[in-house]
């Protein structure tokens, strides 16, 4: 009874704020860093790609529950935005009308059978600019804290973060499948070192501690960690060198240059067209087979990832230390403009796409796996001309 009164009282101020051609906006996971990088991010290249109906977009984020209030504010300044408690408490009353609200979900929570727009929309957008900056000031504060770590002002970084158990403890059951093993990134941190760079792991505290290395620095666990200075290094780095977690979306949208190790499972790509991914493998226990790209494709939606007892039968395999390093080499060739591909890497690209059918969630995917670990893994990708 009480909520049928409220929706009549509102009804009014809903339609007039449909005639105004305003609609709210809200990030479907605002407490985890990946959603509240991308999905901002996809609204407002779709809006400057025209592929939007013409509207007044306002963002309703409350501030208490941003996974890092440096990125929502920097949002702010590009979308008008409500982070106000009572107002978010206001605006949400007006959830029942749900033709005020765009609907971020499909950018990348759509269902399997459903393509995730944000495949879409960079294909689209391809090489224009990053829309999301950091002010002058900011930069500066980094570049200084950045100098008291060790790192001398004239040296390029190269970030690491690769996901372990305890970030989110509710829910991390879960997401098991997606962590990895740091000792097996140790060797991409001294490619980066022999190459010039300086590596700078991150994370949280509940990371595992790194044995001290030349030129690698142990962020996660240093004073210097904080909400500002990850989205600093996450503009700041060369590369970003990452795993199947939200972080990565970060230097994403900055335009960074990306190599996503482990990403899993194999039908949501890492939608960063600038760098490379590698995806775990899938092995059944019994006979040792790997699933070829394409099985795996057909047989995950039954597949049971979230389940505390794994997949019966089948292993989830890591990417091995060399593949790595070999898809850093890569990524540090194509920056320096030294890349080389032939005709047959890009025939296995074009392969490797292939897995994807009409109507999958990654059809409009322009993901590029390593090159390297594609050759290396040949006899898993369609046959050649399928």
């Amino acid at each position: 009874m009480r909520r049928t009164a409220v929706t009549g009282l509102l009804l009014l101020p809903a339609a007039i704020l449909w005639v105004l051609r305003v609609r709210f906006l809200w990030v479907t996971l605002p407490d985890r860093i990946g959603h509240l990088a991308i999905e901002p991010d996809i609204y407002l290249k779709q809006k400057r790609l025209g592929l939007l109906p013409a509207h007044f977009g306002i963002l309703v984020a409350p501030a208490d529950r941003a996974a890092n209030r440096v990125l929502l504010d920097l949002w702010s300044g590009a979308i008008p935005t409500i982070t106000h408690p009572l107002l978010v408490r206001a605006a949400l009353a007006f959830w029942r009308f749900r033709f005020l609200w765009l609907d971020f979900r499909p950018y990348m929570d759509a269902d399997i059978d459903e393509p995730a727009t944000c495949y879409g929309v960079l294909s689209v957008w391809g090489k224009r600019p990053p829309l999301l900056q950091l002010p002058a000031e900011l930069v500066a504060r980094g570049n200084a804290a950045l100098a008291e770590l060790g790192v001398p002002n004239e040296a390029w970084i190269a970030c690491l973060h690769v996901r372990e158990s305890g970030y989110a403890q509710h829910d991390d059951h879960l997401h098991n499948y997606r962590n990895c093993d740091i000792s097996n990134f140790f060797l991409a941190a001294q490619e980066i070192v022999r190459r010039g760079g300086w590596c700078i792991r991150m994370g949280g505290a509940e990371t595992r501690l790194i044995p001290p290395m030349k030129q690698v620095i142990d962020y996660a666990h240093s004073a210097a960690r904080s909400d500002w200075m990850d989205i600093y290094l996450s503009y700041r780095c060369r590369i970003f060198l990452g795993t199947s977690s939200g972080l990565v979306m970060v230097p994403t949208v900055f335009g960074r240059y990306c190599g996503t190790t482990n990403f899993v499972p194999i039908s949501r790509p890492p939608p960063n067209p600038r760098g490379f991914g590698i995806p775990k493998l899938l092995r059944e226990s019994a006979s040792g087979r790997l699933w070829s790209f394409k099985e795996m494709v057909a047989r995950e939606p039954t597949m049971p990832f979230g389940e505390d007892a794994g997949i019966p039968g089948v292993e989830i395999l890591e990417n091995s230390p060399d593949e790595i390093r070999d898809m850093v080499r890569e990524l540090l060739d194509e920056v320096d403009g030294k890349l080389v591909l032939d005709a047959s890497d890009l025939e296995r690209q074009r392969r490797f796409l292939s897995i994807y059918p009409s109507r999958h969630f990654a059809t409009k995917a322009q993901t590029r796996i390593s090159p390297a670990f594609l050759r290396k893994h040949e006899h898993l990708l369609p046959p050649d001309g399928a």
